[in-house]
Order: C-alpha cells, then structure tokens, then sequence
C-alpha cells in the first residue's frame, strides 16, 4: 500500500513539474516590460497563472504526499511534523542508507526522491 502512494506521490509532483517547466520555457519567450503591459497581454496572463498555480500545487504535493509517503516508505512513524523537520529526518535517513549501503526497494525510493530534487533545484535556480 504504501508504494502505491509513493509512486502516485511522485507522479503527482513530477506532472506539476513537467507542466511548470514547459509554462517556464513559454514564459522566458516573452519580455515583460512592466505591469500594465502583462495585464494588456492574455497570453502572458494565461501562463503566469499556469506558474503560480502549478508552483503552488508542486509545493502541495511534496509536503502533504510526496516526503509523508517516503518516510512511510522508509518505515519511518511520520507525525505531523513542520516541512523543515520532515525534510532533515528524511536527509539523516538517506544519508544513513548510504553510509550502511542499503540496497533494493528503499534505494529506490531515495533515487527516485534525488531525481526529483535535482529537477526542483534546477527549476528553481533559473
């Protein structure tokens, strides 16, 4: 059960990331030259809200599906801790699995978790 979850949990967030990378690349073709000229532009409008919108939902699925159901995964008792607490148990757990070596379905879980931070760190580093 909990790697159906996971894997919804990650094709969730990876299809938010898909979409926002593709608005992303639309958005870089335009020049904004200011405020009035983007709320004259629908087109410009239509994808900064398709930005806004699956930013927001990107954030949504990682902290209420993607790093719960990796810790679940990872057999570890996920409370309602805040992002930054779930993230450094999560960071402590992967770096324990890679100190002991562990291998098979939990470092598939990790590389699927490190696949998706390094497209969220690329995205956001534009």
């Amino acid at each position: 059960m909990n790697d159906n979850k996971l894997k919804t949990a990650v094709w969730e967030a990876d299809r938010h990331l898909s979409v926002l990378e593709c608005a992303l690349a639309d958005w870089q073709n335009f020049k904004v030259v200011d405020l009035a000229g983007l709320e004259k532009d629908s087109n410009q409008l239509r994808i900064l809200d398709q930005l806004l919108f699956r930013f927001s939902k990107l954030q949504d699925a990682i902290g209420q599906k993607l790093v719960p159901a990796t810790l679940s995964a990872l057999f570890e008792i996920y409370e309602d801790w805040g992002m930054i607490d779930s993230l450094i148990v999560l960071k402590n757990l992967v770096i324990s699995m890679l100190i002991i070596g562990f291998a098979g379905v939990k470092f598939g879980t990790v590389y699927l978790m490190n696949i998706l931070t390094t497209r969220l760190k690329d995205l956001l580093l534009f």
